[in-house]
């Protein structure tokens, strides 16, 4: 037994140095949090394995919090051994018993091309929640065989449109869904707005919020760190600071008129590094003091399938190194066909991703929306009902209890309050 236990220690160092040679002392540690429930699993992909001990390996002799698994101020042998007692381990994730679901549901460019106007109710086929009964609305929720807890629109910035339309508000409501409203701040400078000289329109816009009093969520600039955004970095001499101080400004402006039922959905483009159109999205989180729900947005659209593990985990794994506490959403997704893939895509994500391997995400919306890119060249294939078998694995897969309907339950919650995650 001692030769054996002497054997294996030997082994195990020289699985030490190797990988310690590979790495070269360099690896960068800054997208990853460690799993809670798992000593050793530094990047939270609910195992211990040669990845950790890399991780573990390049930090040795620091003091990141991380890796210090004994939190003895020190990446030292004890973390070490810590977490080679537990390599090999995995944990599996209890999920929520629920979770939000929606989507952005689009007809003039979607629904009035699929099924040609006019709607049912005699209307053309407009983006809900207008329309309202015998819409579009409907038809997706006929499309999905579920009532979404959750209506996906846009409304123009404070300083365009200082009235808050609570009565569009109340379509949502009505029908047992909360409200998730986009707003950007357009081409004004985002300086501009840090510096005060927009807050007369927020301010006015804040008190119209109050006095609906319903809690929702307002994704504000979201995709701030794509450069394809009127807003985004680059654009009017903008950095990832000045987004900050916007969002924080702007907030700070709400909360001072009383706009307490502002669910404040902090929602970046995937992407965990600087290249291309993209910024890492790390360098635009304004704090948890400015945040309630953090999110992203992500899509299967590059020139190659790629599954929606694959796409969202680095970014997610970034955002719980932000912010390990907050309730996260998917702002938007989607896939392509890819030559009938999308059916498989829906399903793995819906049924298994999800449910399984990202148990912070409480919310998840759809963009279904056929948009363009170029003006109208092309068309992407977004919605549901790209296909059949695009719909029938988006039905199979939203029927689960997992997604909660909408419900009058899910929309009577206290005036002037956040939007908290299903228990």
């Amino acid at each position: 037994m001692i030769k054996h236990k002497t054997a294996f220690s030997k082994s195990r160092m020289l699985v030490f140095f190797l990988i310690f040679a590979a790495i070269g002392g360099y690896l960068i540690f800054k997208s990853f949090a460690a799993n809670p429930n798992l000593p050793g699993d530094l990047n939270n992909d609910n195992s211990v394995n040669v990845t950790d001990l890399s991780i573990l390996l390049s930090n040795y002799g620091t003091s990141n919090s991380t890796a210090d698994i004994n939190s003895d101020g020190t990446v030292n042998i004890l973390d070490l051994s810590a977490l080679l007692s537990h390599y090999g381990e995995n944990y599996t994730p209890t999920a929520a018993s629920s979770i939000y679901w929606g989507a952005y549901m689009d007809g003039d460019q979607t629904y009035n091309i699929y099924y040609g106007n006019p709607a049912p109710n005699g209307q053309t086929w407009q983006d809900a929640p207008w329309g309202n009964t015998g819409n579009t609305w409907d038809r997706f929720e006929q499309n999905t065989g579920k009532k979404v807890s959750v209506c996906h629109y846009g409304q123009p910035n404070p300083w365009s449109q200082t009235t808050f339309y609570g009565s569009t508000a109340d379509i949502c409501t009505n029908r047992g869904a909360l409200v998730a409203m986009d707003m950007d701040t357009g081409t004004v400078p985002l300086r501009d707005i840090a510096a005060g000289n927009y807050d007369s329109s927020i301010a006015a816009w804040a008190k119209n919020v109050k006095a609906w009093g319903k809690p929702f969520f307002l994704r504000l600039d979201t995709e701030m760190n794509g450069t394809w955004e009127p807003y985004g970095p680059g654009k009017n001499g903008n950095t990832p600071q000045d987004f900050i101080n916007m969002w924080q400004h702007f907030h700070d402006v709400a909360t001072a008129q009383g706009a307490t039922n502002i669910t404040w959905f902090w929602v970046p483009n995937i992407g965990t590094t600087t290249a291309g159109s993209v910024y890492s999205l790390d360098q635009f989180y304004p704090g948890d003091s400015y945040v309630d729900w953090t999110g992203l947005d992500g899509y299967n659209k590059n020139s190659t399938y790629q599954g929606f593990y694959t796409i969202f985990k680095s970014s997610y794994d970034m955002v719980l190194g932000l912010s390990p506490n907050r309730p996260m959403g998917i702002g938007e997704t989607s896939s392509h066909e890819y030559g009938g893939q999308k059916a498989g895509w829906i399903t793995d994500a819906l049924t298994t991703q999800l449910p399984k391997n990202f148990p912070k995400i409480k919310m998840v919306l759809w963009f279904n929306w056929r948009n363009s890119d170029d003006g109208g060249a092309t068309w992407n294939d977004w919605p549901i009902e790209s296909s059949s078998t695009a719909q029938a694995a988006f039905k199979s897969g939203i029927s689960s209890s997992y997604y909660t309907p909408g419900s009058s339950s899910i929309v009577n919650l206290p005036p002037l309050t956040k939007v908290q995650p299903l228990p």
